[in-house]
């Protein structure tokens, strides 16, 4: 029989080896298994720093990222290029010829100085750390450029890899995208890369640096665009616009799946996204966008105006920048061949990033934004779509649509096939183009969305809500004879949202937009510079409660935060606070797929909160950043009383509990364990790391109904209460006696980002 502690988790399994200790010790038993567990050790590399915390002046677990990284440049047979060693004298005859037999052993004798571990690795990944410790990696320091020399042979070796993630704010250097781009051009083997996750450093002080004497490693361009460089006379020459930064880089790489780039500031490298987009256009299904917290208020970023043409020389500083949609117009709006109608007067070639002499590949580098008149053409697309919604009559918006018929760049903007399929989109810091956004993006088709610090908001939950209003279809058979019934058809299928911009647009948009049940992750918080005018129980009514049978990760927090994401002391969590009457409905067993929850209490509802974990076996996460007005102050001790509702029913699958700044993992505890209540201080163990009015609460909640296919409190208090513990009369004793046994353990361990999604959300950043 399988006892409840045996399956409190499911990424535990007593037939499973998973912990990298235990795979080397399998490795060095025989052969056999060394051959089996070879190829998972080294299917992953991961480089996780420690805490800003820890005592050591020296991060201790650092040095594995170039130790790691020696381990797989060196192949077996590196040294094979150089000559024989010279045959020494025959000790017989003197003669220079090799002894009867010494040639053979000369032969058969192979030292091994490498392995050929690296074709194992299908991911790639090095994380972010304290500023004091990663800076000594930056690409224009000596360590940083030997630490991606040592990358580059790694990754070039790597010929399996899928997924390559750089989170580390130093900078990449060029030889790593040469060999990441290597890839795909190896002979008979297809490029596996579909993920790519950089975040780029501070390239301010390199910027201001003027670009003196020959060009360096970092600026030369690749053979296939060194002619583009000669033949951009009397326009600013690739050497000179890329000169201080790293390239090539996103441009060269292959079709991917997922491209994330975090941290830019730059414009050169939203023009690599361009081409690297393009390119992944029918492929990619994941993009992340984020702009660098010192960078985000720059001219060159903002979206041009629609008098605005692209300048060579505009007041940004910038060539060809500001665009006419902004960051999303240079990144989503590029067409490698716009189609244009019989008859149609070639447009004027625009002096923007290349002039009219510029070679083919220099223009393939270069993104082609929307113009000025598809910008104002989808813009009356848009309002005249508005009128016809309000007004019922069709035939309004068809002389205006007409007038921009002939226009190239209207129609790629509007054709649906040239839209991007994108299932996941996330965006920071990034100037909202609401016309390039929703002609750019078919969004049908995505499921994940998230928009942080983000100019324009509003303006995009409203077009969104407008745009895609569900549609009411009736039906000529209804459930009685000869009567018709209606059925809501919704158009998006969004299921995933994260954002720090909750206004009364965004509720509404998810009230009327989604169909109800659908959403399953709802992430909130509040940007750091502006101040929500929405109310808990609005959030509550119109997102929550609409959603309640299919949500699964719940965070909502208002807590004041700096521009970079760290906390700042204020009380403005006390506006998102949980009230008795929401903890009573999510702990009713009405949320049946609750899986994570974070959410701020008050201390008159912590006990009570507690007291109903039992009516939520299936949390796995639980996170309260704040307690209004604490008794107990110390965050262990919070946690000790979770621990004690979890020994009492061990039913509760509550396994990672995060109070405050602390984070905790409830483990079972060893028979014998003297310390199995008592955290064992591991704290680096696996690492790796529309507004409301105000309404009474009650307990009751007489305007819920039973007929939403959830259980009521009642229910699953019964159900949860009627385990056999054995009778008042003793025969079941020495049942009694082995559940009693079964008792838990609190250890302390930081918050696992990659394992919990709302430990990862709770900073508010990509």
């Amino acid at each position: 029989m399988v006892s409840p502690s045996e399956t409190r988790s499911a990424d535990t399994d007593a037939m499973q080896v998973t912990h990298t200790n235990d795979l080397t010790s399998l490795a060095l038993t025989c052969s056999a298994l060394h051959g089996l567990a070879i190829p998972q050790m080294y299917s992953r590399f991961d480089i996780v720093w420690p805490d800003t915390l820890s005592s050591s002046d020296h991060p201790a677990g650092v040095d594995a990222l170039s130790y790691g990284l020696a381990t797989l440049v060196m192949g077996e047979d590196l040294f094979h290029e150089l000559p024989p060693r010279r045959s020494l004298p025959c000790p017989h005859c003197g003669c220079s010829c090799l002894a009867p037999g010494r040639e053979e052993a000369e032969t058969l004798r192979r030292v091994r100085r490498g392995n050929y571990y690296a074709q194992y690795t299908r991911k790639f990944s090095v994380g972010n750390g304290p500023l004091v410790w990663v800076q000594e990696y930056a690409v224009t320091k000596e360590t940083g450029k030997m630490l991606g020399t040592l990358v580059a042979l790694a990754v070039a070796r790597m010929v399996n890899l899928e997924t390559f993630v750089w989170d580390m704010p130093t900078g990449v250097l060029r030889d790593v995208w040469i060999a990441l781009s290597s890839l795909a051009d190896r002979p008979g083997h297809e490029s596996r890369l579909e993920r790519v996750w950089v975040r780029w450093h501070d390239n301010s002080e390199n910027a201001m640096r003027p670009l003196a004497g020959p060009p360096t490693a970092s600026s030369v361009t690749l053979p296939e665009t060194h002619a583009a460089v000669a033949s951009a006379t009397g326009h600013p020459s690739l050497v000179q616009r890329y000169g201080h930064v790293e390239y090539p880089s996103l441009s060269i790489l292959p079709p991917l799946k997922s491209l994330s780039v975090l941290d830019i500031d730059e414009p050169s490298y939203l023009e690599e996204m361009a081409v690297l987009i393009e390119r992944s256009r029918d492929r990619l299904k994941e993009l992340r966008i984020g702009i660098s917290a010192k960078a985000h208020q720059a001219p060159w970023l903002k979206p041009a105006g629609n008098w605005q043409a692209e300048q060579p020389s505009p007041i940004s500083g910038v060539c060809g920048w500001p665009k006419s949609g902004g960051v999303l117009g240079a990144v989503l709006g590029r067409s490698e061949e716009p189609v244009r109608p019989e008859g149609a007067s070639k447009a004027p070639a625009s002096p923007g990033l290349h002039g009219a002499t510029a070679t083919a590949t220099a223009e393939a580098l270069s993104p082609l934004p929307l113009s000025t008149d598809s910008i104002n053409a989808i813009t009356v697309d848009m309002q005249n779509t508005h009128i016809s919604e309000h007004s019922g009559q069709a035939s309004e918006p068809k002389a205006p649509r007409e007038s921009h018929k002939a226009s190239p760049e209207t129609t790629f903007a509007v054709s649906g096939d040239r839209q991007l399929k994108l299932e996941t989109l996330e965006l920071e810091r990034v100037v909202l183009s609401i016309p390039v956004a929703l002609h750019a993006l078919d969004w049908t088709r995505l499921a994940t969305l998230t928009i942080l610090r983000c100019d324009g908001h509003e303006k995009l939950w409203r077009a969104l809500r407008r745009q895609f209003s569900p549609s009411t279809s009736r039906s000529k058979h209804g459930r009685r004879g000869g009567s018709q019934s209606s059925s809501t058809e919704y158009q998006l299928r969004l299921k995933h949202i994260h954002t720090d911009a909750v206004s009364p647009y965004l509720l509404l948009f998810i009230k009327d937009t989604l169909a109800p049940n659908t959403l399953q992750t709802l992430f909130l918080h509040e940007a750091p510079m502006y101040d929500s005018v929405v109310h808990i129980d609005a959030i509550y009514k119109n997102a929550i409660r609409n959603h309640h049978l299919s949500l699964q990760k719940i965070l909502v927090d208002s807590t004041q935060r700096s521009p970079g994401g760290s906390e700042m002391p204020s009380v403005r969590w006390y506006k998102w606070m949980f009230t008795r009457q929401m903890i009573t409905f999510i702990s009713s067993g009405r949320m049946p797929r609750l899986r994570e929850l974070s959410i701020a209490l008050h201390s008159r509802d912590w006990h009570y909160f507690i007291q109903r974990l039992p009516y939520m076996p299936h949390l796995r996460a639980l996170h309260i950043p704040h307690i209004a007005r604490p008794v107990h102050r110390d965050p262990k001790e919070l946690a000790m009383l979770i621990l004690d509702i979890v020994t009492i029913r061990p039913e509760v699958g509550i396994t990672y509990v995060g109070v405050q700044n602390k984070c905790y993992e409830i483990l079972e505890a060893k028979d014998g364990d003297p310390g199995e209540f008592y955290d064992t201080d591991d704290s680096h163990s696996e690492g790796f790391v529309p507004g409301g009015e105000e309404w009474a609460g009650s307990d009751t909640n007489e305007e819920e109904s039973d007929d939403d296919g959830g259980a009521s409190a009642v229910d699953s208090h019964s159900e949860l209460s009627s385990d056999d513990r054995g009778s008042s009369d003793g025969e079941d004793s020495d049942l009694d006696c082995n559940k009693s046994r079964v008792s838990f353990r609190l250890r302390e361990i930081l918050f696992y980002d990659d394992k919990i999604a709302v430990f990862k959300a709770r900073h508010g950043v990509l």
